[in-house]
């Protein structure tokens, strides 16, 4: 699995860099200039995720969106991480759980996170009543205390992807009703970060 991630990254790496050498000989050639292909996507998802009014009285996908982009912005992409209060903590922490693991499964969650988030995972699936979640991180986390020295893939965490993405638990769902309960918790991050 890392070999394919390593070719991926490379492959994509690869393409920005041959992106941009063209785009800065077309910009050149027609005296016009472009954002990254990077600003140019995020550029698209807020336009797709715009909203009016109060960010709390949008769909649940919208709010999700807006947050979890606040808190990477407030947190350094969780690389500051005490910066965030616990209750952004525990947002953070399912938002990059459901990502993660819906992608690539457990294996690429830790893998990426490196384990920083291990201590909370539990407590964070309980904070927003993803009972089931909880359960299953509980196991994969036994199962990855076993093998986190190792530097390859763990197929043991494969009961635990199927039973994730079997689960009932709605992430988003479940962390947009818990963010809305604690307002209160969320309001600096709201005005500060969320335009």
């Amino acid at each position: 699995m890392r070999t394919e991630l390593i070719m991926i990254v490379a492959t994509v790496v690869v393409a920005g860099i041959l992106y941009m050498f063209f785009q800065k000989k077309s910009s050149a050639a027609s005296n016009e200039t472009t954002g990254s292909p990077i600003d140019n996507m995020r550029s698209s998802l807020d336009s797709a995720y715009a909203f009016q009014g109060d960010i709390w009285e949008q769909e649940d996908r919208i709010i999700q969106y807006h947050i979890s982009n606040a808190l990477c912005e407030k947190s350094n992409y969780g690389e500051e991480f005490s910066k965030l209060s616990e209750y952004e903590k525990v947002f953070l922490v399912m938002d990059k759980l459901d990502m993660e693991v819906n992608n690539g499964g457990f294996d690429q969650f830790f893998d990426n996170t490196d384990g920083h988030y291990n201590d909370i995972l539990v407590p964070s699936a309980e904070a927003i009543k993803a009972y089931g979640i909880a359960k299953i991180c509980k196991k994969a986390l036994a199962i990855y205390a076993k093998h986190v020295e190792e530097d390859s893939v763990i197929e043991e965490l494969n009961p635990c992807d199927d039973a994730f993405y079997a689960s009932e638990d709605y992430i988003t769902g479940l962390s947009v009703q818990y963010a809305k309960e604690n307002k209160e918790q969320f309001r600096e991050l709201v005005e500060k970060y969320i335009k």
